[in-house]
Order: C-alpha cells, then sequence, then structure tokens
C-alpha cells in the first residue's frame, strides 16, 4: 500500500544504518552470534480476534486495496491528486530546499501549506488533511506533520521518530508513523488518532528491518510484520506477521506461517492478506506471495 501515503524509499534508514550496524559490531563478540535479537518495547503475544482459515499462493487478479484507494500518487511522484481541482506538488526552490505545494489546476495558484522544508507528501483519504515529512530542525529532521486543510492547523506526529514510512488508514481517522527512534536507534511503528488527538506506539524494536504495515478496507486493523533478528548485512533473519485491531490496539501475532519470514503485509480485502514470505531456513533464498484467507471473530464465533 502506497498510495495513501509517501512513496517508498530506504535512503532515509540508510543514513542511521551505519550507527546500526557499529552497534552490531560491539554486540557480536558478546552475544557470539551473527543476530542481532530484537528488543525495546516489543509486542507481546496475545489471542488474536482473527483466524486464518486457508493459505494459498497469489493469483494474478489479487489486487491490492491500496491501488483502490483515492488521492493516490500517480504517474509523476511529485504531483498528486486531490479534491477540488487540486494537487500536492513535491518540489525544490533555488536553493534546492523541498517544499510541498497546494496547487489549484484551474488557476495555476500555489499555496505553501506548509511554510518551511518538507517532502513526500498524501493526503488523507477524505480529502481533509496532509501528511508530509518536514525538516524541523538539524536535530529534529524528517518529522511526520499533518495539516489540517481548512484550518491550516498543523500536528507532528511521534517527534521521537525520523520518518521512513508513513500510511493513513482509509477512513482517514488514524495515521501510522515507522521510523527510527532519535534517542535510541530503534525501529518504532506508531499510530496517532486524528479523532481524540492520542498516540498509540505499537511496537518497537532493535533490529534493523522494516515493519511494512499496511490498513484494512475498513480500517479496523493494521497488518505489520516485527523483524526479529537481522544480520550485519541487514539481512532479516526471523520476522512475524502481527494484526492489530483499532479498538484495542493489542497486537497479536498470526500463526499460521510461523515458520516463514514474513514482510511487507497488503490487505486484498476485509477478509484477505497478502505477505511475502521465504523459509526461515533459507532467509537470503527467493520467496513467494502468499494470501492468507481470515475469518474475523466475533462474540458469538469463538
Amino acid at each position: 500500500m502506497r498510495t495513501e501515503c509517501a512513496p517508498g524509499t530506504s535512503t532515509l534508514r540508510a543514513g542511521w544504518a551505519q550507527q546500526a550496524i557499529l552497534l552490531t559490531l560491539i554486540l557480536l563478540p558478546v552475544l557470539g552470534s551473527s543476530r542481532v535479537p530484537a528488543g525495546g518495547a516489543q509486542v507481546k503475544a496475545r489471542p488474536c480476534p482473527v483466524t486464518v482459515t486457508t493459505t494459498r499462493d497469489k493469483r494474478p487478479d489479487d489486487l491490492p486495496v491500496a491501488h483502490q484507494l483515492r488521492f493516490g500518487v500517480g504517474a509523476d511522484p511529485r504531483s498528486v491528486l486531490g479534491p477540488d481541482s487540486l494537487r500536492l506538488i513535491d518540489t525544490d526552490d533555488s536553493e534546492h530546499h523541498p517544499h510541498v505545494f497546494v496547487e489549484d489546476m484551474r488557476t495555476g495558484k500555489r499555496d505553501d501549506i506548509v511554510g518551511q522544508s518538507a517532502s513526500r507528501p498524501a493526503w488523507s483519504p477524505d480529502g481533509l488533511y496532509i501528511a508530509c515529512v518536514v525538516y524541523v530542525s538539524q536535530q529534529q529532521p524528517y518529522q511526520l506533520a499533518v495539516i489540517d486543510r481548512r484550518t491550516r492547523r498543523r500536528i507532528d506526529i511521534d517527534p521521537r521518530l525520523a520518518v521512513d514510512e508513513y500510511r493513513w488508514s482509509p477512513n482517514s481517522r488514524w495515521i501510522a508513523v515507522e521510523g527510527v527512534e532519535r534517542a535510541t536507534n530503534h525501529v518504532g511503528l506508531s499510530v496517532y488518532d486524528l479523532v481524540r488527538g492520542r498516540l498509540h506506539r505499537v511496537s518497537t524494536t532493535r533490529a534493523f528491518g522494516s515493519y511494512g504495515f499496511s490498513w484494512s478496507p475498513d480500517s479496523k486493523l493494521m497488518a505489520f510484520t516485527e523483524p526479529i533478528a537481522v544480520d550485519e548485512e541487514e539481512t532479516v533473519l526471523a520476522a512475524d506477521l502481527w494484526l492489530v485491531p483499532t479498538s484495542s490496539w493489542r497486537p497479536c501475532r498470526v500463526c499460521a506461517t510461523q515458520d516463514e519470514i514474513e514482510s511487507q503485509p497488503e490487505w486484498l480485502t476485509d477478509a484477505t492478506l497478502l505477505v511475502k514470505s521465504v523459509p526461515r531456513t533459507a532467509p537470503h533464498g527467493v520467496g513467494r506471495e502468499l494470501v492468507l484467507e481470515l475469518r474475523r471473530r466475533t462474540r458469538g464465533n469463538p
């Protein structure tokens, strides 16, 4: 899912990788292993409100729901079409500082709605908010910000994280962000509730890999994979698939593919989830794309 968020990139995290590699070199003699274990506020397994009924290979007609969302990035990643004949322009000025403008395509008039250096913009699915990555200061680069298009109110989303990825929920109520913690170099995953103004830290790990999170079409579940171990070349050696319901924010581990290394979950429907998978015994091998058919539990359906 990339259409309701900024285009994916690993360049920001690469800048932090040098510190992580140094930490790895320090830890390896102590651990006597090439693996770096996860740590920090690692998520804990809980009973899951979803069960996997079938696992199958991906078919050609399996299309991630993200491709069907409104206001996505088109052929030009620096031009994001939005509501009311508006679009977001991600551009550089004469001094090569990136800026985000709201442009009226009827008149060509541009509005510097962020007011400072910013890049990687995305509309919320309802078109009322704009998210982008802003440069606050040398000590706080790569900060996720959300701007209300009507009031121009700005919200900084989890200032502890240097943003690597972010995604809007389809109902525009939540925005999830992944990044490196500025103080610890851990990788964190947080969700901000725009209705209640609350931030939820979903997971934190020392393993230097991507969560690859995505939202279900009804915005009731978020799927992510938590890296458990990586080697010195940042190859993920173990990662588990997790689901977190927005009703409780209590993550649960999906055990149907526990012998696999999962990554990049993408929702196809509310009841089908696409994941990339390689065997744990061959982390450098060629993987395959699996579709998990899900059944959600209800009070009368244990």
